[in-house]
């Protein structure tokens, strides 16, 4: 459930109670009761679209502006200074991108198990100090050094769910490192032993770490960041891993996890974005902002969209997998920006074969 459905079932609720409420004590019995709630209801919906046209309208017309702006970029010059404002917009954002410590990654490996044409090492290590990221490496056959891929799931799964894309991966002699998001898999941040499962809904650890980081003047992005450029410094340090080739893959949350990963850190060479990039004129009307590391303060008002996160990563290599019958994030298809290219060959949960 995303950000802006909670809102309205919680909303519902509210109002649910409070004509409930009110109708027990008006007159002319259950019949009246229930004219009285569906006129607060008609009313509670058409002062919530109005104030979402409302607020719509002022990020179109901000989003208007930077239209005005891109289209004063003539140069590659002028390209790059774009780069540098927007990265240290992005920064300043989320309250600064946090810096790992000099030297080696703090990581630990638990077992190993041999796979069809791989082995699969279970993995931990340090995003930021005390803060560990629990992954999955595939590691192909044979002598390396491999070119490496970093890959996150979407929301809710875990690492294990990128099963098929790993192993297809490795099978073709991609070292591919999967890794779990906060409040996924084994990083919940809310595990209750009981419950056997984190205590808020699949994807709301995001909300509610998000809560914290703002009291202190932070977004929960940060995070993601941080998890991004030290898997890259992973991957670096082993001797198994070519460091000049590497790249990251993701679909829908995994998709803003590679958007972020490939705009952050110039060590990653390609990106392949699925069912993330798209714009906010038409992610707006539809389904609204979405979850809350998508989602950063003053984003619109600063004067980045969805393009700049494929900009910051220029010149390097980069695709928007997806297919015309799934749009992205959106119920309309997903716009067509100069940075963008569609195919039909690749999806979420349709994994390239081994021949691939």
């Amino acid at each position: 459930m995303r950000i802006g459905s909670l809102r309205v079932a919680f909303g519902a609720l509210l109002l649910a109670a409070s004509a409930a409420s009110l109708s027990a004590k008006a007159p002319g019995g259950p019949a009246a009761a229930g004219r009285a709630q569906e006129k607060a209801a008609a009313q509670s919906a058409a002062a919530q679209a109005a104030l979402i046209a409302n607020l719509n309208a002022i990020g179109f017309a901000q989003l208007d502006q930077r239209v005005t702006t891109m289209a004063a970029i003539t140069t590659r010059a002028d390209a790059e200074k774009r780069q540098r404002h927007v990265r240290q917009v992005v920064g300043e954002l989320v309250g600064g991108v946090p810096r790992p410590p000099v030297g080696r990654v703090v990581a630990k490996r638990f077992g190993t198990v041999e796979d069809d044409g791989f082995r699969v090492e279970n993995v931990a290590y340090e995003s930021v100090p005390g803060y560990w990221v629990t992954a999955n490496v595939y590691v192909p056959a044979g002598a390396g050094p491999f070119p490496a891929l970093v890959v996150a799931p979407g929301h809710g799964a875990g690492k294990a769910s990128q099963y098929s894309w790993a192993a297809n991966f490795a099978r073709a002699g991609f070292l591919t490192l999967a890794i779990d998001p906060m409040g996924q898999g084994e990083r919940m941040q809310h595990f209750d032993p009981e419950l056997g499962a984190s205590k808020v809904e699949p994807s709301g650890e995001h909300e509610h770490g998000n809560q914290t980081s703002l009291l202190v003047g932070q977004h929960i992005a940060r995070y993601w960041f941080a998890d991004g450029v030290r898997s890259v410094d992973y991957l670096t340090q082993r001797p198994d891993v070519d460091a000049a080739r590497i790249g990251t893959f993701g679909c829908s949350g995994g998709g803003t996890a590679a958007a972020y990963l490939v705009a952050t850190d110039p060590r990653v060479k390609a990106a392949a974005i699925a069912s993330f990039i798209t714009s906010f004129k038409t992610l707006m009307p539809g389904n609204g902002p979405q979850d809350a590391e998508q989602t950063l303060p003053r984003f619109i008002a600063s004067g980045l969209d969805f393009a700049d996160w494929v900009e910051l990563a220029a010149p390097r290599r980069g695709q928007s997998p997806s297919w015309p019958s799934r749009p992205t994030f959106s119920r309309s298809p997903a716009p067509r920006t100069p940075s963008r290219k569609r195919s039909a060959s690749m999806g979420c949960s349709a994994p390239p074969t081994p021949s691939s």
